[in-house]
């Protein structure tokens, strides 16, 4: 039996752990991660995770999980929870928030509740005009 360590994405859910068949893939995991597994066949990338202790502990990467994982541009490290395969031993696993480490360095404008009201007036003039 492998043991997968679930660290969880908010402070208001714990963590968990799950047993698994050696051998098994890692799709059981996605509901503790709330992670969606829609294709479950590695083509929509929507299940990358990350490994955070314990990769020796899973199979390699399949060539569709290597092509989907470079197309998608996760850092290394970041798996696909639907082709990926637990050998044995222990894994430590947590969510994978591409659009985290996509806007993390990015310094958004702050929208101030008048900016807000000016943007809807000007919305609600386009739309009378529709």
């Amino acid at each position: 039996m492998a043991l997968i360590n679930i660290r969880s994405a908010n402070e208001r859910t714990a963590d968990r752990q799950v047993e698994l068949d050696d051998g098994s893939r890692l799709s059981p995991v996605a509901r503790a991660l709330e992670t969606a597994m829609p294709c479950r066949q590695g083509v929509c990338g929507s299940c990358v995770f990350r490994v955070v202790e314990g990769e020796e502990n899973l199979r390699p990467a399949d060539d569709r999980e290597l092509r989907k994982l470079e197309q998608l541009r996760v850092p290394e490290g970041a798996r696909l929870l639907c082709r990926t395969v637990v050998t044995s031993g222990e894994v430590t696993v947590e969510r994978y928030d591409r659009h985290a480490d996509v806007f993390k360095d990015i310094n958004l404008p702050q929208i101030s509740a008048s900016t807000d009201q000016a943007s809807t007036g000007k919305l609600n003039s386009v739309q009378s005009h529709l």
